[in-house]
């Protein structure tokens, strides 16, 4: 079955979005951002945080982890694209936020040599815009699970 051209663009550009606005909101908190700025009182606020483990802050050291995840990630995406991707669109709007949250990220952990988090919510971890873009996919891809992986 052929990929609709428009469906990867809509990956894609979604993917490209999540950089952008992940990437631009760090730029902010690392250079604009007063200690911290707390927007609800013992609920909402911005502090910088560098977070140097993987999900919900659990350790990792250097980059090997990351990397092997999004280059199993993108070779299971190749792999199962003819049963996966069924000119569905939903299906590329999680890719694209499954790959622009964890490209970010890894952006990072380049940069930085951690991730960058700056948005504490009650005892939550701490957590950023690619994360919650991730995070959003996984919530999709539950609920929708049957229309994402029909065969």
């Amino acid at each position: 079955m052929e990929v609709k051209l428009k469906n990867i663009f809509l990956g894609c550009s979604i993917a490209f979005d999540v950089i952008f606005f992940d990437q631009f909101s760090k730029y902010w908190v690392l250079n604009s951002l007063p200690k911290k700025l707390i927007l609800i009182p013992d609920i909402i606020s911005f502090e910088l945080h560098y977070n140097s483990g993987i999900a919900f802050s659990i350790p990792i050291n250097g980059l090997l982890l990351p990397v092997s995840i999004l280059i199993l990630l993108s070779f299971l995406v190749h792999k199962y694209s003819k049963t996966l991707l069924h000119n569905n669109k939903l299906t590329f709007i999680v890719i694209g936020l499954i790959f622009g949250g964890s490209i970010s990220n890894l952006i990072d952990r380049i940069i930085h040599s951690a991730v960058v988090d700056f948005i504490s919510i009650g005892n939550f971890p701490v957590f950023n815009l690619a994360d919650t873009a991730i995070s959003i996919a996984a919530i999709l891809m539950i609920i929708f699970q049957k229309k994402i992986f029909q065969k």
